[in-house]
Parts: structure tokens; C-alpha cells; sequence
């Protein structure tokens, strides 16, 4: 999908569309160069079949995705807004654990909290009707709480709880991505540009 370049209008010719980095994470690769057989023994012509029927299997795919409806823009936000909740959660039962060795870790706790609630008004308020709390804590994992526990105990709680939440981050910002590129809503894509980029200053905090 293409950025919407309305914001850009009164930016030189020359500068990147607003939304580039968020479209085109990676840097560009050079395109191999490959002939096709001609198909002239058993072995060509299998090769052939076998790359028709994943051509044709592909565009199944996108058919399905085209013309079998796909997710909107309501249900990608809702799965944001679940995200943000688990990340919080799991800020808010750090806060007060004994088991923290380093202030640096209290320091990230408090910023990944921060910079999460406020994204997650910014999410809700994008819906046209605001989540109850059973469907905000979807997202909620059992496993993640007994992973903390086992490093309170084990001496390795920084460090773990770190490690938690920089996947917890990494998830959340791929579902902002899948989110920006699927709604036509110039303000979604504001608001998804922002929380990506405040996403991206999250994940390059240390973790140890």
C-alpha cells in the first residue's frame, strides 16, 4: 500500500515519503538473475509443474485475502490495544519486584510503561467503541508470568524481564506495521507512525 503523501505536499520533491521507513524496514536487494529450463527433460518438466502449481497456490492466497475478506482495520487496532495491555502489565507487576539488582532496569520499566499507556489512549481512541478489560487482557500469558517468577529465583530477573518485555516490543511493533499497512485512514497512520517510531527508541534500550 502506498503512504499517504498529503502531510508531504509542502516538503521538497527530493525527500522521503513520510512513511518510508515504516513501508521499506530493510534496505533494498538486487534482484538475481535465473533462466527458466526449457523443459526438454523429465526432470525441467517436473521443475516446471511443481513451480506452476506454487504460482498457482500463491495467488490463491492473495485471492483469498482479496476477495475473502480480510482482518480490519477494527480487529488490527483491538489486537494493538491487547498488546499494550500485556506490555503493562508486565511494567506494572515489575515495578514493585524486590528481585530488580539494577536502577537502569527500574529506569526502562517506568519508560516502556510510560511511552506504551500513552500509545495505547492513542489506539482506543481509534475505535469507534472502547474495549472492556476482559478484551484488553486477551493477551495475557501465564507462561511469561512463570518465566518472571523462575528469575526472581534464580538471580537472572533483570535480565530476564528485559529480555520479556524487548519480545513483547518486537511483536507489538511488527502488529503496528501489519496495522499501518492495512488501514486507509490518514489519521490511523499518524497515530501508527508515531507509536512505530517511539517502538523502534523502546527496542534499542540494553538489555544487559
Amino acid at each position: 500500500m502506498q503512504p499517504d503523501q498529503q502531510n508531504n505536499q509542502s516538503q521538497p520533491s527530493s525527500s522521503l515519503p513520510q512513511y518510508d521507513f515504516i513501508m521499506n524496514p530493510g534496505t533494498q536487494q538486487k534482484k538475481s538473475k535465473f533462466s527458466l529450463p526449457s523443459g526438454n527433460s523429465t526432470k525441467q518438466r517436473i521443475f516446471i509443474v511443481a513451480g506452476g502449481l506454487s504460482v498457482l497456490i500463491v495467488l490463491g492466497i492473495v485471492g483469498m485475502a482479496i476477495f475473502g475478506g480480510g482482518t480490519s482495520s477494527k480487529d488490527n487496532l483491538t489486537v494493538l490495544a491487547q498488546q499494550q495491555t500485556e506490555i503493562i502489565r508486565i511494567t506494572d507487576a515489575a515495578k514493585d519486584e524486590k528481585a530488580i539488582r539494577d536502577i537502569s532496569t527500574q529506569h526502562a520499566i517506568a519508560t516502556i510503561a510510560l511511552v506504551v499507556q500513552s500509545e495505547q489512549q492513542q489506539t482506543i481512541a481509534l475505535l469507534p467503541k472502547k474495549p472492556n478489560a476482559k478484551t484488553l487482557a486477551l493477551k495475557k500469558n501465564a507462561k511469561t508470568d512463570a518465566v518472571l517468577t523462575a528469575a526472581t529465583q534464580n538471580n537472572t530477573y533483570d535480565e530476564t524481564l528485559l529480555n520479556t518485555l524487548q519480545t513483547q516490543l518486537v511483536a507489538y511493533q511488527a502488529q503496528i506495521k501489519t496495522t499501518f499497512d492495512a488501514t486507509k485512514s490518514s489519521k490511523e497512520k499518524d497515530v501508527l507512525n508515531t507509536a512505530y517510531k517511539s517502538v523502534g527508541v523502546l527496542l534499542s534500550i540494553p538489555t544487559k
